[in-house]
């Protein structure tokens, strides 16, 4: 674990003060988690604990609905009530009440937190960066582009504002940019479709924007 440090931008903060933000390698999803869980040997299947998983959280949202909490080593959750009454006698209404539920930290994640020392680093760009690009069918990495092909873009800062008709992903040669179609975005790993035609193309190009940023960033991958 990483941190770097950043100017205090606070009003009543101390001058020259600064605050220490962890800086994520990235944002790791079920899928991963499950991947995980089957590569450190535990002789569980992928589709086992996906199964198992679902069942949990499942479980979870069932009591949740009947009004219990849930205390696990993890995490605690206890729904709770938003909103005023206007009297004994007022009854929940949706437009004005609201249930929440209130997520504490369990026992583990207590003692996790005196455990890791995070090493200080420079604050990382947030400029998009490709570290690897996989064909999703035969789960190697992409050495020559196919029609068609489906492909699993790793890597960080993978950010498409919503209705942003520019950022994006495109295949690019030396006089011609072509948008490809995602199938799934998040931060660290896009799935992409190639076009029919992919002759003479051999760059995988990423332009994105963070949300509420006017300057777009890019980043260049070259296949093959």
């Amino acid at each position: 674990m990483k941190f770097a440090l950043y100017p205090n931008t606070l009003k009543t903060a101390k001058k020259g003060s600064c605050i220490g933000k962890i800086q994520l390698d990235e944002i790791v999803d079920t899928r991963k988690l499950i991947q995980q869980m089957s590569e450190r040997g535990s002789g569980i299947r992928e589709s086992e604990a996906l199964a198992c998983i679902t069942e949990f959280f499942a479980v979870i949202e069932d009591n949740l609905k009947n009004g219990c909490g849930v205390n696990t080593p993890l995490f605690k959750i206890k729904p709770s009530l938003r909103g005023t009454f206007d009297g004994f006698d007022d009854k929940y209404n949706a437009s004005k009440h609201q249930v929440v539920f209130n997520i504490s930290r369990g026992k583990l994640l207590k003692d996790l937190s005196g455990k890791v020392k995070p090493d200080r680093s420079i604050p990382r760009s947030k400029s998009p960066e490709i570290k690897a690009i996989i064909d999703v069918k035969s789960q190697m990495p992409v050495t020559q582009l196919s029609p068609y092909g489906v492909l699993r873009v790793r890597g960080n800062n993978f950010l498409f504002p919503m209705n942003d008709d520019k950022a994006g992903v495109y295949l690019n040669n030396t006089s011609t940019s072509v948008r490809l179609t995602i199938l799934s975005a998040q931060r660290n790993e896009l799935i992409v479709v190639l076009p029919a035609i992919v002759t003479d193309f051999n760059h995988i190009e990423i332009l994105t924007r963070p949300q509420h940023h006017s300057d777009y960033m890019r980043c260049t991958y070259k296949v093959g």
